[in-house]
């Protein structure tokens, strides 16, 4: 699992080499942090620092997102502050740090999610980073049914058994439990994956 984060930092190290991109501070990720709660049969995001919900997304206009190594949520819109950061990426929100997972939240009314994917062109996530984040969500006793978990193009219905889960070492996470979540998630998605299908959301 330390090579799987080592190869995500060595792909998205060559696209920084190649692109302009704005990092974000401690201080500006501070107002893009978010917390997720539960709110009846849903879950639902709102900023830590105002307490806001997060706005509802089109379909094909999701939230940004980053997961970093210390468990922290951020999330921002594509556009955000165009005229100060130009166009947000991915490794922007992380600062050009490695993460557990990178992709974008789809958000329907009253903050709620609706679905998540781990699509980015810099980190090229793969199952174990849905792993990742579908855990720390059930380690906070959130119900992780009331989300759609959105498989991506590159994934196989059996990456979750070639994944070494024995090798993991990071704080908060536990091997057994990661593959637990890996596989409930791959039972969860429509293989094969269809091309480009994480990036819009659509009613199945």
């Amino acid at each position: 699992m330390t090579r799987y984060l080592i190869v995500m930092d060595l792909l998205f190290s060559y696209a920084l080499q190649n692109t302009k991109i704005h990092f974000f501070s401690d201080e500006e990720k501070d107002d893009v942090a978010i917390q997720i709660e539960p709110a009846g049969n849903e879950l639902i995001a709102r900023f830590k620092s105002s307490g806001d919900l997060l706005r509802p997304t089109a379909n094909c206009e999701p939230y940004l997102y980053i997961f970093d190594l210390e468990h922290n949520l951020y999330v921002v819109d594509e556009s955000f502050d165009n005229e100060k950061y130009g166009r947000i990426k991915h490794t922007g929100l992380s600062s050009g740090q490695p993460a557990l997972a990178a992709g974008s939240i789809f958000v329907g009314e009253n903050g709620s999610i609706q679905a998540i994917n781990f699509d980015s062109g810099h980190y090229h996530p793969r199952i174990p980073s849905a792993a990742f984040m579908h855990r720390w969500m059930e380690n906070q006793g959130l119900d992780t049914s009331a989300v759609r978990w959105m498989g991506h193009e590159r994934w196989k219905s059996t990456d979750c058994n070639k994944s070494n889960w024995t090798a993991v070492n990071i704080q908060g996470f536990d091997s057994k439990l990661l593959n637990e979540s890996c596989n409930e998630i791959s039972a969860k998605i429509k293989w094969p994956v269809a091309k480009s299908s994480s990036h819009c959301l659509t009613r199945d």
